[in-house]
């Protein structure tokens, strides 16, 4: 629901900042206007941005809780303590890590 409002924010505000562009443009706004309107649509896609990662968190949580995360993954961990460690120190040498 977030990422919705979200979505529909942005919107209105990129129809807001042309509308004022286009009014600036015929002369019956000012340059303020214009910039107060663009500032508007800056924060709202940023909004959208941080609904966007806060909605994979919380499905990465989720996934976490419900187990999914390790039937996903479990195929790429270490069998041993010595093979993780071995992994480890090999990432540290190619600079993965």
């Amino acid at each position: 629901r977030k990422v919705d409002l979200a979505v529909a924010m942005a919107e209105v505000s990129t129809r807001n900042a042309q509308a004022q562009q286009r009014r600036y443009e015929a002369g019956d706004a000012i340059a303020l206007e214009v910039h107060d309107a663009e500032d508007e649509l800056r924060r709202a896609r940023l909004a959208l941005q941080r609904a966007l990662v806060d909605a994979r968190q919380a499905s990465i949580r989720l996934d976490h809780l419900t187990g999914e995360l390790l039937r996903r993954y479990a195929a790429l961990l270490p069998d041993s303590p010595s093979e993780m460690r071995a992994r480890s120190a090999f990432g540290l040498r190619v600079g993965r890590f």
